[in-house]
C-alpha cells in the first residue's frame, strides 16, 4: 500500500515539476522539490522498517509463535486446497525440508503433504537461510536507489537555480510592439507599445 501511495505521489510530483518548468514558476519548482524530498525521506523510512521486519532477529522472534501458527493453518487448508498443497510441496522440495519446527509433528507435517522422509531440515531453517542470503542485497539496492534519488534532486535543483539566476530575456523589436523581457511585467498598455 505504501509503495502505491509513493508511486502516485511521484507521478503527481512529476506533473507538477513539468508544469513548473514550463511556466518557469520558482514557487512551483520549490514546492516540487519539497514534495520529492519528503517522498525520498518517506522511502528511506519505509525501507528501514522493511529491513528491520526482515531481519533475522525479527524472524527468530516470530518463528515459534506467529509463523508457526500460520504454517499450521496453511497445512490444514492444504488438505482441501490444491493450491496450498502444491505451494507447500514446492517449498518442501526446494528446501528439502519438512514441518516448520518439527519434522515428526503431525500438525506441521501430516501424511497428505507427502514429505520425503529423508528430509531432516525444518522449513523454518530454509526460510531463515533464504532471508539471510537476500538480506544484504536488499539493503544495498535500497541504499543505492536512495542515494541516486538524492543526487538527482540536488542536480535538478542546482540546474533550476542556475538557470533562473543567469537567464535574461532579450529585447526584440517587433515593429509596433516591444517584447517584454522575462521576469518583468507590463504595467500599462503604454509599456507594450514601442
Amino acid at each position: 500500500m505504501a509503495t502505491m501511495i509513493m508511486g502516485v505521489l511521484l507521478v503527481l510530483a512529476a506533473g507538477l515539476g513539468g508544469w513548473g518548468t514550463k511556466s518557469r514558476s520558482k514557487r512551483t519548482l520549490i514546492f516540487w522539490c519539497l514534495i520529492i524530498i519528503c517522498v525520498t525521506i518517506a522511502e528511506i523510512i519505509i525501507a528501514a522498517v522493511m529491513i528491520r521486519a526482515l531481519s533475522i532477529d525479527t524472524f527468530d522472534y516470530y518463528t515459534e509463535t506467529t509463523f508457526l501458527a500460520n504454517w499450521k493453518s496453511l497445512v490444514k487448508s492444504a488438505e482441501t486446497d490444491t493450491e496450498d498443497l502444491e505451494w507447500i510441496q514446492g517449498i518442501q522440495t526446494e528446501g528439502t525440508c519438512c514441518g516448520w519446527l518439527d519434522v515428526s509433528d503431525v500438525e506441521e507435517n501430516p501424511t497428505y503433504l507427502e514429505c520425503d522422509s529423508s528430509y531432516t531440515t525444518t522449513c523454518s531453517v530454509f526460510f531463515k537461510d533464504a532471508i539471510t542470503s537476500h538480506f544484504g542485497s536488499l539493503q544495498g539496492i535500497a541504499l543505492a536507489i536512495s542515494i541516486l534519488q538524492l543526487i538527482f534532486i540536488v542536480t535538478v535543483v542546482t540546474f533550476i537555480c542556475r538557470f533562473k539566476e543567469f537567464y535574461k530575456g532579450e529585447n526584440i523589436d517587433f515593429g509596433d510592439y516591444k517584447h517584454i523581457p522575462y521576469g518583468s511585467k507590463a504595467k500599462s498598455i503604454d509599456d507594450l507599445i514601442a
